[in-house]
């Protein structure tokens, strides 16, 4: 999850990037959603071991081809490599043109990506605002996991398998989020006036989505009631699911493209920031929902989503200023 971000930013230029990455996105948010669905029938049906068996089948497959195929990206990192025999016949006395000599030592390599890394947590205006959204985008997937029992169980009375299906309309609205991902930029450039090419274009797709966010908690919350039919609250999931892929695809984009070689370390920031706070998410989830209901913890997280509402707005008009004043960000001086 660390990785995977940067590996597109090396492998791609931007305009294939833009086809290529929407789809991609669909693998991390779509398994967190799909899973419990099946989980909670094979939970029902064979117990909850099973649900970490079938897990391990499938997850080992691709665990090997990655630990044996998977090839390095980075391209400072394969120029090192290749210019390494350069540097040892300059070593030697001959006369060869290499490359700056690398001789770091493996703490030293750490001490300085975990310090890029904290930088990026605490310095960086872009990661720490987006990196703040997207830790509480995480935090409602992993707390509707946890929240359902509570959405369905107590007010509808599913079983385990029947209130897992519900992430069916999130999984629905994430497919429909796909062909709005590449309608969006299509028109961007056609009518926009910001220049092609520019980071902040990935970002209007998100300017819609992000305060959709905030009325899908609403709804979900506001009409789970034993008066109001169950469809109603699957239609606000699943008008949260559109939201969180949008906004999801839109922001990671966005910082793909405005950190270029250092996106590995951008994302790789964000994505701890993200996933300390959603583990504690399952811990805290149950009680917050005890002690509120449904419909009082979804109104505080959608009153928070309200007031993250504004970050891709911000950053849709002074995205620009603000690379320019980043040390790892791309700048636009080459594109003027």
């Amino acid at each position: 999850m660390s990785i995977y971000g940067g590996s597109l930013a090396d492998l791609f230029e931007t305009e294939t990037r833009s086809l290529i990455w929407p789809i991609f996105a669909l693998s991390p948010l779509l398994g967190p959603i799909v899973a419990p669905i099946a989980g909670g029938w094979i939970t029902q049906n064979m117990g909850w071991s099973w649900d970490d068996w079938i897990t391990l089948f499938i997850a080992t497959p691709p665990f090997v081809l990655a630990l044996f195929f998977l090839p390095e990206t980075y391209a400072p990192l394969l120029f090192r490599w290749k210019t390494a025999p350069r540097t040892q016949d300059t070593r030697q006395g001959n006369d060869v043109t290499s490359p700056k000599d690398d001789s770091s030592s493996l703490s030293d390599e750490l001490v300085s990506n975990l310090g890029r890394i904290v930088y990026f947590i605490t310095r960086e205006l872009t990661t720490v605002l987006f990196g703040l959204y997207l830790t509480f985008l995480y935090l409602m997937v992993f707390g509707f996991l946890e929240g359902f029992d509570f959405i369905f169980t107590d007010t509808y009375r599913f079983d385990i398998g029947q209130r897992y299906t519900g992430f069916t309309a999130v999984a629905i609205g994430i497919l429909i989020a796909l062909p709005y991902m590449y309608a969006v930029p299509y028109l961007v450039a056609v009518y926009a006036q910001k220049p092609a090419g520019h980071p902040e274009q990935r970002l209007v797709p998100s300017l819609l989505a992000s305060p959709l966010l905030s009325a899908s908690l609403f709804w979900i919350g506001w009409t789970d009631q034993t008066g109001v039919s169950y469809y109603s609250v699957l239609g606000g999931c699943c008008l949260f699911g559109f939201a969180l892929m949008v906004l999801f695809t839109s922001t990671y984009h966005y910082l793909l493209d405005s950190y270029g070689t250092s996106a590995s370390s951008a994302l790789s920031a964000i994505t701890f920031m993200r996933y300390l706070a959603s583990g504690g998410m399952v811990i805290a989830t149950e009680p917050i929902y005890r002690a509120l209901t449904v419909k009082w913890t979804l109104t505080l997280l959608g009153s928070i989503a309200a007031g993250l509402a504004p970050i891709p707005w911000i950053f849709w008009w002074f995205g620009s200023r603000i690379r320019d004043r980043s040390r790892y960000a791309e700048h636009d001086e080459a594109a003027e």
